[in-house]
């Protein structure tokens, strides 16, 4: 036995969902799945009752009473000693993926190294489930994400809004017109991010087309805004991305962006953090001065 297995073993008993469980431990259900099956070999002794959904046995009731007050406990020891740390480290933690990143965070990550000089800013890039993995085990203090990803145990206050645009070649017929219909866009073929990932672009098309018993052809699988950009110059399709106004300005002399608000609503990025989580005054000073940038 483990102490993750324990961990994954107490938030499906609590929750009373494998899938809510692996949220809350940013993890797959599968794995969780795993975990629950090798505590349950470890025992030698069933701790759910498979015939009546999630409801625990009389070994699961007393494992749960055990594991209750060694996770809870484990929590508030974590949260002392981060609370000690951030008392002694004036550096501010900030995690997001590339095109946050690159877009917003680093000119404000500038600006706050000039105007809080006693400040660092210590910038980590990594995937959004990294980053949420992160900020959950206090690696870092806040993560800039889209709004759709982050889970309802972390707080999160609304930072930017950015709308969908299509990307389009110049000479493109959709370059020359606004779209009306979402029809419109359908006869062509779209560069999209890979359904595994749970994008809100895939999603918002799919939900779409799902709705109004629509198809649309994926030309290719993408998730790198730069690269979208070359590859709908080359001539692979069209693409829906979030229009950061870096990305349009750098490629507006080859290609159109074709505003999508109309079909799709903004996706809002958020700075999330920890509930519990404590800064010291400097830190929440600077910020209080990121969340105005």
């Amino acid at each position: 036995m483990n102490f993750n297995q324990l961990v994954s073993f107490y938030h499906v008993a609590r929750t009373q969902s494998f899938s809510k469980a692996a949220e809350l431990t940013f993890c797959t259900q599968p794995a969780v799945s795993q975990k629950i099956r090798k505590l349950e070999e470890y025992f030698d002794i069933d701790l759910f009752d498979r015939s009546s959904g999630i409801a625990l046995t009389q070994a699961g009731e007393r494992l749960f009473s055990y594991a209750r007050i060694v996770v809870e406990e484990q929590e508030k020891l974590l949260h002392d000693m981060k609370r000690m740390k951030a008392d002694e480290d004036n550096s501010l933690r900030v995690a997001t993926h590339f095109a946050v990143m690159n877009n917003f965070v680093m000119d404000v990550a500038s600006k706050i190294s000039q105007t809080f000089p006693d400040i660092s800013i210590a910038l980590h890039e990594a995937s959004p489930l990294k980053c949420l993995k992160k900020l959950q085990n206090g690696e870092i203090d806040i993560a800039v994400l889209h709004s759709s990803i982050v889970p309802d145990n972390l707080d999160s206050v609304l930072w930017k809004e950015v709308d969908y645009v299509l990307v389009v070649p110049k000479d493109h017929a959709l370059a020359r017109k606004r779209i009306d219909s979402f029809e419109e866009i359908l006869p062509y073929t779209i560069i999209m991010p890979g359904n595994d990932l749970k994008l809100p672009a895939r999603e918002i098309f799919d939900g779409i087309c799902a709705e109004r018993g629509l198809k649309y052809e994926v030309s290719m699988e993408n998730s790198n805004i730069d690269l979208s950009m070359k590859y709908v110059t080359r001539g692979f399709g069209v693409s829906c991305v979030l229009g950061y106004e870096k990305i349009i300005k750098k490629n507006s002399e080859r290609l159109a962006f074709v505003s999508l608000r109309k079909f799709c609503p903004p996706q809002h990025i958020v700075v999330a953090s920890r509930p519990d989580a404590s800064l010291s005054k400097a830190k929440q000073e600077a910020l209080d001065f990121f969340m105005k940038n």
